[in-house]
């Protein structure tokens, strides 16, 4: 069994703050999750950069004090989902390089080479998805390279790739606040039993605890303790059959705003780069009015779905 030595650093309350050489390899998601599992646990905070754990308890801190010990932290690695800087990095030297250099043949093979994903990325896409904004993209910058135009070229990528990079993070910033959001925090439910003479009463249980056909009692604006999954496809969480023709079409409006905006942006950024393509935007114009209609899309996304 793994060891790991922590130091606690403070304890305040049922606060604690730790450190472990162990953190600074870690993946601070999953180790987070992993503590999270503990009954003992309320809340927790990992900073691998500090090498550091947070965590508040409700009990026992003698054990988990043990379970963390015997954790394989150095296991737990996941893939890098983040976001990488790599392509803009490319794209930002070899525009410097181009608008230095006088060597044509230089020019033309390392903005191919900068450009040799979007190139790749917008081919699979026409051959498997037909005309995208990705393939019209890949062909603005074709188009500025065959021209002999590497400035123009280099500088269009580098906007689209800053602008690809944004949006990664936001959705990627955004899918982690979900999971954040979606961590259950209820540890206590009450349930409905019958006693020695008949009579129904209330019981304080663990959640774990909870079994199939238990009638779980919950008051006005407390949270569900548990999601029932087991029994149906479906979970109303109102007395109202209603709710499913409401859910039903609470679904299709989305979908329609959702291909709407897919023929907005396959659209709108059509006439942008063909504008560009034909020397009627320059670059910067370009992506600015790119990232514009990114922006105002991602915005309608985000407008509430009105139902009657």
């Amino acid at each position: 069994m793994p060891k790991n030595s922590f130091k606690i650093v403070s304890h305040t309350g049922n606060r604690v703050r730790l450190t472990s050489n162990s953190l600074k390899d870690c993946d601070e998601k999953l180790l987070e999750a992993l503590v999270l599992k503990l009954d003992e646990i309320s809340s927790v905070r990992v900073n691998k950069l500090a090498k550091s754990i947070i965590f508040t308890y409700n009990y026992g801190l003698n054990s988990i004090l043990k379970t963390l010990e015997t954790i394989n932290i150095k296991e737990l690695k996941a893939a890098n989902n983040l976001p990488s800087k790599s392509e803009i990095y490319k794209s930002a030297a070899t525009l410097a390089l181009t608008s230095l250099s006088n060597n044509n043949k230089l020019n033309a093979l390392a903005t191919l080479y900068s450009s040799s994903n979007l190139f790749k990325e917008g081919a699979l896409e026409l051959l498997h998805e037909g005309l995208t904004s990705k393939s019209l993209e890949a062909l603005a910058v074709g188009v500025s390279l065959a021209r002999g135009d590497y400035p123009a070229a280099n500088g269009t990528n580098l906007l689209l790739s800053l602008g690809e990079y944004i949006e990664e993070s936001t959705v990627h910033k955004s899918d982690d606040l979900i999971k954040e959001l979606a961590k259950p925090n209820v540890k206590e439910a009450w349930i409905e039993i019958k006693n020695s003479s008949g009579e129904k009463e209330l019981k304080l249980i663990n959640t774990k605890d909870i079994k199939v056909g238990d009638i779980v009692v919950v008051g006005a604006g407390q949270s569900i303790a548990i999601i029932a999954k087991a029994s149906a496809d479906i979970s109303l969480l109102k007395d109202d059959i209603c709710s499913v023709s409401k859910a039903k079409l609470i679904a299709n409006k989305t979908m329609s705003k959702i291909n709407a905006n897919f023929k907005a942006t396959v659209g709108i950024n059509s006439a942008i780069l063909l504008g560009a393509t034909f020397g009627k935007l320059s670059p910067i114009q370009t992506a600015i009015l790119h990232n514009a209609t990114t922006i105002a899309l991602l915005l309608n996304s985000l407008n509430s779905i009105k139902t009657k």
